[in-house]
């Protein structure tokens, strides 16, 4: 695809990612002369109508979302023959690739990642919009610390195409709330149960739950109760370790009422921290 212009408009300059569903390119608009990130749906996902539709429904459905700290859909025509959504050009890497390169993380790096994350989901969540499916793959950070959450939409597809999400089902286990492996509908309460565990995550460099299968990791968060993070690494504030057991609680009621919540107690820490 390198040097192809798509839908009259995308100049493909490069891949830089691929993943079960997409591989993404980097792309030039020759219209508005900007960059893009082009998702197109790998040969299996295109290859089942029903899913390349209701993916782009999905992420059309979220276009309308303007926030500093989520990376737009620029362009997702369900009518189109082309599979595939454009969307904002995020630079960096994922936060998954930086975990996997250096371990864990610094307490002051990881809140300074997960506050705008917060941000966007407490915007998305004030438009009645739910992630749904964050991992921390969609989350990326510029080399200047400007960070962005990618692939709200995604998740209605995978809803609505049980049978692809079956096949993907090792893809986001690890960070999806207990209540959704049960057939609830994502909400407010699964999504920050989501930052909590890349939160973990970042905080110790391993997961709270994890297995050889999707069905042995979904047990787990159902009846096991993670070792707390600050056991895992002792630089993390007993406050934050706390904080971040709560978002891990089985029962949606026991965790945060809204990212509002958690953001507020995380700036807090985040100045208690900056003080000493």
């Amino acid at each position: 695809m390198i040097g192809e212009i798509i839908n009259y408009r995308y100049e493909v300059l490069e891949k830089i990612g691929d993943g079960q569903i997409f591989s993404v390119y980097k792309t030039r608009d020759k219209v508005l002369n900007r960059l893009v990130a082009l998702k197109s749906l790998n040969e299996e996902a295109a290859s089942n109508r029903e899913f390349a539709a209701a993916v782009k429904a999905g992420y059309q459905s979220v276009a309308s979302l303007d926030h500093p700290s989520i990376a737009r859909v620029l362009d997702a025509d369900p009518e189109s023959e082309g599979n595939f959504v454009a969307c904002e050009y995020a630079r960096g890497i994922n936060v998954k690739e930086r975990i996997q390169r250096a371990g864990a993380m610094q307490v002051s790096t990881a809140l300074d990642v997960i506050i705008p994350v917060l941000e966007a989901l407490e915007y998305a969540h004030s438009n009645r919009i739910v992630h749904g499916d964050l991992r921390p793959q969609d989350i990326i950070v510029s080399p200047d610390g400007e960070v962005k959450v990618t692939d709200f939409g995604l998740s209605p597809a995978l809803r609505a195409c049980p049978d692809v999400a079956d096949r993907l089902g090792m893809r986001s286990v690890h960070y999806e709330a207990p209540e959704l492996a049960e057939g609830s509908a994502p909400a407010v309460s699964s999504d920050l149960y989501s930052v909590g565990v890349i939160l973990y995550e970042m905080l110790t460099g391993s997961l709270p739950f994890d297995g050889p299968t999707a069905i042995s990791v979904a047990l787990k968060q159902a009846k096991d109760i993670p070792e707390a993070p600050r056991n895992l690494n002792t630089s993390v504030p007993k406050s934050l370790s706390d904080l971040v057991m709560r978002t891990l609680e089985k029962a949606p009621s026991q965790r945060y009422p809204s990212a509002r919540a958690m953001l507020e107690d995380l700036r807090a820490l985040r100045d208690a921290l900056a003080i000493g």
